[in-house]
């Protein structure tokens, strides 16, 4: 009904008295009317214009402005012409008399060339604006040859009036170009948006009906007087302005478009998510009726605020804007919008289909150290840590603000292209692992099989953090276990929107331990800065490889699998997941068992090792990708504890990173331990994101700042307490012991017996000739990756010199009891065994293992086959690997020379002293 009332709708400009009364202007015309003289005001002026030889002095031309004269007085809506025929508008002046006048008294009415002459046309007082602009319009019309009986001659109307009429035409004439515009933009942008017929026809429909209302508005208010004394009118208007219905339209069409694109987007993506047509609308009406509403109450409270305005234009725009608005929001998107989807069925998405994704993407690279699944993005979206991100921000102290970064900080892994190598998509891969290991188990799907999984793979769930800095917030909460950090990334323009919940690993995932209680049983209360030693990259990957290949062939009971544990996942992340990421997933899963039927090029090790060399080699692109290669790929190395790491010269198990312009081996104390050098360090360690995170090396340089926050939480750094009792008496024996045996290489402590502080730290280079040690680490090093490293931002922070360096530095021992397995490959099960050559284990188990309080490392018996197991009434927390150090790069010789010499009594006192350390 308030739509139909817009055919009424008269444009023009309203007459009557509708300026605000206190205005100067406004109370000047009030006297002008009162005095009978406000015709001047409306005044039109007229030129005639003589052909040449017939200036207005010549009888010819004299009789032409006469004929003029007496038409324009002639004219009933005209109540003087002033002019040269008559100055006063009364009196007609003979051609004789103007001859007399002087030349500076016809300056103001007749041109130099006495060829124009200009008519003062006053109107009538009781002539309407609306008679005024008609009488323009017809002056406009008149044959100028017929009306002064002179051929040649021209007739120019100016003034006031003129001007309305000009300005009426020019709006009423673009206004029907403009709108066409608009509407056929709009068409072609939703049709291509949404792939649909119908959706574009019924949006513009229903922005037109809504435009409709607030024109049947400013009808019912304005023109015939409904509720026009609010408006402080006294009586109605007899038109609207010309320009509200162009102002209105263009304004309105792109809110409402708004509001329609929000509803229909969703409601697209539910679809595409699996839901059927009248659950999509549902959905997508849910979520964004509270948005739509909003911003449309924002609107109406902006747009009521004109109408509370004193000039009627603003009044008029303001009523229409906000009837409009509030029609729109209120009535047609949440109600008929809906309905007419719900009538329209899976017509709404003819021919296409809805927000379709591109399929056709960049291929993916490879898995990684965690599983990388080649999702590739035509362009780049980054996320940030939610964790980190729900912290708030605080900085309460410099080393809380370490501590959080090193828990919770994304380091800039949450990005797409982060998904092409390490990253992995959150919900998919966790539901994949879940679902596989609820089939295999026959027990029902629940969040809490996903932590079950994952600490199946060494991943800690903490109970506490038991070394987070006092000064400041506690911890968060730990849903999913430690190190694992998630974000969104995505985008939300159309046609290409999508959104995905990445997980990568930040640095707690690897370095961060469980601690053990009197009994050597582990805790999760974790200690950060400790190992990892149980978390197993390796069996991750293989275990999500599987699990994905078992289950994506499947992509409806996967996508409900999604669901059920993560009920709040949006539409827009569903349809992502099913459009986008599982036919990616299958097409690369397909690629790998085709080729090396491996989930990645190179292995990663044991548990509490990584293959940092092989994933440096993929991100820089020098690392071969068949089968044969991956075999080859073996430089595992232990992660090691960060205690006094800040006393490292160059790092890296061999040394091969140092800073620019320093020397790569030398001894350093805490007094070289300055700013400079934990920036230089800092400048190292962020490029340990490229192989850890899948950052490019330009990226990880941008991540120097937050890096150089958590080294000053390391620089705080104390190893944690050993729980198991100590001898004092054979620990001074120790002490004495280590100094002149091992403090050469492996740094000077000082004297105390309680707790043992590392002083000096030597640096110690010693080559793979002279220590033994399994040698495949330093094998995969080689040049092409020195001369990629020299190519790539590392060489703006790293010397990774110009040849390899062939051996390891001798390893710092602060926390060694909680460390174990032992070696730069974690090939020896405990101290004792390391102290023994002779009797290291060919095979033990790794992961989730008890602390032998005797022997320091893992607690466990040597069985008939030789293998150094678990005891049979232990059961460990994640599931364990056996290490068989006859495999490539796991070999446990060497480092035995430096215990030849060593009595078994000072063996056992070093042992006792290194529980100290």
């Amino acid at each position: 009904v308030l739509a139909w009332q817009a055919r009424r709708m008269v444009v023009g400009e309203p007459t009557g008295d509708w300026l605000p009364p206190h205005m100067e202007s406004a109370v000047a015309l009030r006297d002008l009317v009162r005095a009978g003289r406000s015709g001047l005001l409306q005044e039109l002026r007229v030129v005639l214009e003589l052909p040449p030889g017939s200036e207005v002095q010549t009888a010819r031309g004299w009789a032409a402005a006469r004929r003029v004269q007496a038409r324009l007085a002639a004219d009933s809506r005209v109540g003087m012409v002033r002019s040269i025929t008559s100055p006063d508008g009364v009196r007609s002046l003979s051609r004789l008399e103007f001859l007399m006048v002087p030349d500076s008294a016809l300056r103001s009415v007749v041109a130099r060339d006495r060829r124009g002459v200009l008519f003062d046309v006053v109107p009538r007082e009781e002539a309407s604006v609306t008679a005024l602009n008609e009488l323009a319009r017809e002056l406009r019309r008149l044959d100028p040859a017929a009306t002064t009986g002179l051929a040649g001659t021209r007739l120019r109307v100016g003034g006031l009036p003129a001007f309305r009429v000009d300005y009426l035409d020019a709006v009423g004439h673009a206004l029907p170009f403009v709108a066409a515009l608009i509407v056929a933009g709009t068409l072609v942008t939703l049709a291509v948006g949404f792939r649909s017929v119908l959706v574009p026809l019924k949006a513009v429909a229903l922005n037109l009906l809504s435009v409709a209302c607030g024109f049947g508005a400013l009808v019912l208010v304005f023109q015939d007087g409904h509720g026009v004394r609010l408006f402080g009118l006294a009586a109605p208007v007899d038109q609207v302005f010309v320009a509200i219905p162009a102002l209105v339209f263009c304004a309105v069409f792109g809110l409402s478009m708004d509001y329609e694109v929000f509803l229909v987007a969703r409601v697209a993506e539910a679809r595409r998510s699996g839901l059927g047509e009248a659950e999509a609308i549902a959905e997508g009406l849910a979520r964004t009726a509270p948005v739509i509403t909003s911003a449309a109450a924002v609107m109406v409270v902006v747009f009521g605020g004109f109408a509370l305005g004193e000039f009627l234009m603003m009044r008029m725009l303001g009523l229409a804007l906000a009837v409009t608005v509030l029609v729109d929001a209120a009535v047609v998107r949440t109600a008929i919008g809906p309905a007419l989807l719900a009538l329209a069925g899976r017509w709404n998405w003819w021919p296409g289909e809805p927000l379709a994704v591109p399929r056709r993407l960049p291929a993916g690279v490879a898995f990684a150290a965690t599983v990388a699944l080649g999702l590739g993005c035509s362009g780049f979206a980054e996320g940030r840590s939610t964790d980190f991100t729900a912290l708030g921000g605080a900085t309460v102290d410099r080393q809380w603000l370490g501590a959080a970064r090193f828990t919770y900080d994304d380091f800039g892994g949450i990005n797409t292209a982060a998904l092409e190598t390490n990253a992995i998509p959150w919900k998919v891969a966790t539901a994949a692992l879940a679902l596989d290991r609820s089939d295999r188990r026959g027990t029902p799907l629940t969040l809490a099989k996903v932590n079950a999984a994952l600490e199946e793979f060494g991943f800690i769930v903490p109970r506490s953090i038991a070394n987070w800095p006092p000064h400041g917030p506690p911890p968060r909460p730990f849903e999913r276990p430690l190190g694992i950090v998630t974000g969104y990334a995505g985008r939300g323009f159309i046609p290409v929107r999508f959104k995905v919940e990445i997980a990568n690993l930040g640095c707690a995932a690897c370095h961060a331990g469980v601690t053990y209680d009197a009994r050597g049983m582990p805790q999760k209360d974790v200690w950060l800065g400790l190992p990892n030693t149980s978390i197993d990259l390796e069996a991750f990957t293989w275990g999500v490889y599987r699990s994905l290949n078992r289950t994506v062939g499947e992509p409806r009971r996967l996508l409900a699998a999604v669901r059920t544990l993560y009920p709040g996942t949006d539409s827009l992340e569903l349809t992502t997941i099913r459009e986008l990421l599982l036919p990616r997933i299958e097409r690369r899963l397909a690629q790998l068992r085709a080729t090396i039927d491996a989930p990645g090029p190179f292995p990663n090790g044991s548990p509490g090792a990584t293959n940092g060399v092989g994933a440096l080699k993929r991100q820089l692109g020098v690392l071969p990708t068949d089968a044969r290669a991956r075999e080859g790929e073996v430089g595992f190395t232990s992660i090691p504890a960060l205690g006094d790491v800040l006393l490292r010269s160059s790092l890296l198990a061999d040394g091969s990173f140092t800073p620019l312009g320093d020397t790569r081996f030398r001894p350093l104390g805490w007094d070289d331990v300055t700013d400079q050098h934990v920036r230089d360090l800092a400048g190292m360690v962020a490029f340990f994101t490229v192989p850890a995170m899948g950052n490019p090396p330009d990226r990880a340089e941008g991540v120097i700042p937050r890096v150089d926050d958590v080294l000053a939480f390391v620089r705080g750094y104390e190893p944690p307490r050993f729980p198991g009792p100590i001898d004092s008496v054979l620990a001074r024996a120790g002490r004495d012991s280590y100094r002149v045996h091992c403090a050469e290489c492996h740094g000077m402590y000082d004297a105390s017996l309680s707790t043992p502080r590392l002083q000096s730290f030597p640096n110690r280079f010693v080559s793979q000739v002279e220590i033994g040690t399994d040698p495949a680490r330093l094998d995969v090093l080689d040049t092409t990756l020195l001369r990629a490293l020299k190519a790539s931002a590392y060489r703006r922070h790293v010397d990774a010199g110009a040849q390899p360096t062939r051996g390891y530095v001798a390893a710092r021992l602060s926390g060694v009891w909680a460390t174990a397995p032992y070696l730069h490959n974690g090939s020896v099960p405990t101290l004792w065994h390391l102290m023994h050559p002779e009797s290291r284990p060919a095979r033990f188990y790794v992961g989730g293992h008890r602390l032998d309080l005797e022997r320091v490392g893992i607690a466990g018996t040597l069985d008939s086959s030789g293998t150094w197991r678990y005891r049979a009434d232990y059961v460990p927390w994640s599931e364990p690997h056996l290490y068989d150090t006859a495999l490539p790069g796991l070999g446990n010789g060497g480092h035995t020379k430096e215990f030849e010499g060593l009595s078994e009594a000072e063996k056992r006192a070093l042992l006792e002293y290194f529980k100290l350390l």
